[in-house]
């Protein structure tokens, strides 16, 4: 899986790399960080590249924290660097195509896979690179289909805004509702067609109150245009 995530950030040594080298970890992060995250001004990244261990250790420790990391700051063993590795490589994924976005859907979905061209089915296989690292399928659709699904899982759950949503409601209290407990309104005599329904019934609730916050964010705009009008005493009249 590591190396896989390597690979779609085109990471030169992807198939040598190891967790076991704190030296090559070292050297990973500002690869990460020149190409990819781009966080820091050029000038300022001079930290990362200090040989002196304890003065990287403290420029990484601030590092994470710019990036609002919710990983433990320990990498001192190779299952502890892998647990960081693995949030900066998908944070670092997110930035890549969500700048990448308009340049795959300006792709042209009516050429047949068959008859496509070499830099056309490397683009697929990057695309099935990526879908294999967010657990997708791709053994179906489009190439414009594979990348709308991406995308949506991209933007839903690894965009900078939803992983800062998530930084700052994880703290929060989750109430749980047990799928058995729902009710369903009726009934098709197969269990799980029932439970089926019921998640879908779930997604359809979750849509709706995602729209009426939308309606309701749209109506206070309105009212900060509409409301508050100043009246004029003298004329006893109330308007603008």
């Amino acid at each position: 899986m590591l190396v896989r995530k390597l690979s779609a950030l085109q990471f030169p040594d992807a198939a040598s790399f190891s967790l076991d080298d704190e030296d090559a970890f070292r050297n990973l992060i500002v690869w990460l960080e020149d190409t990819k995250i781009r966080h820091y001004k050029i000038e300022e990244r001079g930290p990362l590249r200090s040989t002196d261990p304890t003065e990287w250790a403290k420029s990484f420790d601030t590092y994470l924290e710019n990036l609002k990391c919710p990983r433990k700051r320990q990498y001192n063993t190779p299952q502890a660097r892998m647990q960081l590795l693995d949030w900066l490589l998908l944070y670092a994924i997110s930035l890549e195509y969500s700048e990448e976005a308009s340049k795959y859907e300006s792709v042209d979905t009516t050429r047949n896979q068959n008859d496509a061209s070499v830099d056309f089915q490397l683009s697929r296989a990057q695309l099935e690179e990526l879908a294999h690292i967010l657990k997708l399928p791709t053994d179906r659709g489009t190439d414009h289909e594979l990348f709308s699904a991406i995308k949506d899982v991209v933007v839903r759950k690894l965009s900078v805004r939803q992983i800062a949503a998530a930084e700052a409601a994880k703290h929060e209290k989750v109430t749980q509702f047990p799928l058995d407990q729902q009710p369903l309104g009726f009934e098709t005599g197969d269990p799980l067609l029932d439970k089926a329904c019921k998640i879908l019934r779930l997604l359809h609730i979750q849509e709706l109150r995602e729209l009426q916050t939308q309606v309701n964010e749209l109506v206070v705009s309105l009212q900060q245009v509409t409301a508050n009008p100043k009246t004029n005493s003298k004329l006893g009249q109330v308007g603008r």
